[in-house]
């Protein structure tokens, strides 16, 4: 999901800066192999829940196609946004999810019809970029204090962003801490 590493990393889009996100952004799909109706979506530089939808429905169809076994179970609140909740299953041997051939193939209808869409309504909506930034507010604090307890020097004035790496580093040095979970950065719901 280099794509969402890419929209986290540039923030919400202000008025000015849309034109500016959408044209890196559909260059991106682009080279991801996104199809044109992706690359409409992203135009404008935003995404409503309904292009959401239709971007998810066209990958979900090309993985029916495939023979996969696709349940959307309704939907469920992601990040400050709604987000489908659904389930993908092989029904035949060239289509179960162990073999990394069908893994692939299954990643396939998602980069050409919702991975980057699916990946914007996630990061960059409104109600996520709000969501993301009540977040950070909210958890930033303690997520510096657990790094001084375990003697990690982080600046006064280290952006989220910052402090997450530096707690992703931690981890990966000492395996039995883990700042992030210690801060319930996954569990929180805003």
């Amino acid at each position: 999901m280099a794509l969402v590493v890419t929209l986290a990393a540039c923030g919400g889009p202000g008025e000015d800066s849309a034109t500016s996100v959408a044209s890196g952004l559909v260059a991106e799909a682009r080279e991801a192999g996104a199809d044109e109706s992706q690359l409409e979506i992203l135009a404008d530089g935003q995404v409503t829940y309904t292009e959401y939808e239709q971007a998810m429905n066209r990958a979900f169809a090309c993985l029916r196609e495939r023979d996969f076994d696709v349940d959307v179970k309704g939907t469920k609140p992601f990040n400050g946004v709604t987000v489908l909740d659904y389930q993908v299953q092989g029904t035949t041997d060239a289509t179960n999810l162990d073999d990394p051939t069908a893994r692939e193939r299954m990643l396939e209808c998602e980069l050409r019809y919702s991975d980057a869409v699916n990946s914007f309504w996630q990061v960059m909506s409104p109600d996520a970029v709000a969501f993301i930034e009540r977040r950070d507010a909210a958890l930033a604090p303690g997520l510096a204090a657990c790094l001084g307890e375990h003697d990690v020097d982080v600046p006064d004035d280290a952006t989220m962003h910052e402090l997450v790496l530096a707690s992703v580093d931690l981890t990966t040095r000492d395996e039995s801490v883990d700042c992030l979970l210690e801060i319930g950065y996954d569990e929180w719901d805003g």
